[in-house]
């Protein structure tokens, strides 16, 4: 990984990854890869390089600003789950009681007549610091450190095709979103909290189209570039009553540009040590959202 410098580090100062600015990706697209090529020679499971960015990431509680999907790409939400935290385990499926749970959320919330979930995703900043662990048990997933949006606009209605094949014509008539639930099962969240990016302060050149290939699915996300005018925000001290909706994919805003299409974002670390804190741990529900 490349680094960056930057004139001001102060105590709002985190580090994030970006994909690093190669000439590889002119010939070359950005790809990672889970299944295992050493059958192939000279195979590699990513072509991916990344470049660590000092950013300034603001803390929304700081400010007096109603963040919403619509206009920033996320949005803030207390919601608590009826769902026991100890119920939630990493090498389990998600309990039904939860998914149910989230699809009448994003039903009420989003005024949509159908809701898929169509995966999970369990991050335990531990495997980030038990290397060994990770590599023997593949699903114990550290935090998530680069700057990405889940599916291209392509990515999106392939997710539709493939989890909806016989439903296609008729649900993609109507306005289809792709949100995700992100939520803290630890709390305070003051290790590796996850960061958000205004969807406003993004350009259409630092979107770069990445294969994602795994056993069961070939699907395609953005990774990001870094630019300057990139605004991040985080929630300090996030607890497990609250969740960050992040929006991956809009309809509506591929005809009218004052829709936030997406927001991407990353967990980070602080420039500055914060001093020792519980390993984060959390659960993200990703579903297709019709209305």
């Amino acid at each position: 990984m490349e680094s960056e410098q930057s004139p001001a580090l102060g105590d709002s100062t985190g580090i994030l990854s970006y994909l690093s600015r190669l000439d590889l990706y002119k010939s070359e697209k950005p790809y990672r890869c889970s299944i295992d090529p050493w059958h192939v020679p000279n195979a590699k499971v990513s072509n991916i390089v990344t470049t660590a960015c000092p950013v300034e990431i603001n803390n929304i509680r700081d400010h007096d600003v109603h963040f919403t999907t619509d206009i920033h790409g996320f949005e803030l939400w207390e919601h608590a789950t009826s769902v026991p935290l100890e119920d939630f385990k990493q090498y389990e499926e998600v309990p039904a009681k939860y998914l149910s749970e989230c699809e009448a959320l994003l039903k009420g919330h989003f005024r949509a007549f159908r809701v898929h979930v169509f995966n999970h995703t369990y991050r335990n900043a531990e495997a980030s610091r038990n290397l060994r662990s990770s590599l023997e048990e593949p699903r114990l997933l550290p935090p998530a450190l680069l700057a990405h949006v889940d599916q291209t606009e392509n990515g999106a209605r392939m997710r539709v095709m493939h989890h909806l094949p016989t439903e296609v014509l008729p649900l993609l008539k109507s306005r289809f979103r792709i949100i995700n639930i992100w939520r803290p099962l630890i709390s305070p969240v003051q290790d590796h909290a996850l960061a958000v990016c205004d969807y406003r302060s993004t350009d259409r050149a630092d979107y770069v189209a990445t294969d994602i290939v795994s056993p069961s699915y070939q699907g395609e996300q953005y990774t990001m570039y870094h630019n300057e005018n990139h605004r991040w925000w985080y929630a300090d001290s996030m607890r497990e009553d609250e969740i960050v909706f992040l929006k991956c994919y809009d309809s509506l805003a591929e005809n009218d540009p004052s829709v936030a299409r997406n927001c991407p974002h990353s967990s980070f670390e602080w420039y500055k040590s914060r001093g020792v804190s519980k390993p984060r741990r959390s659960i993200e529900i990703r579903a297709l959202v019709f209305s």
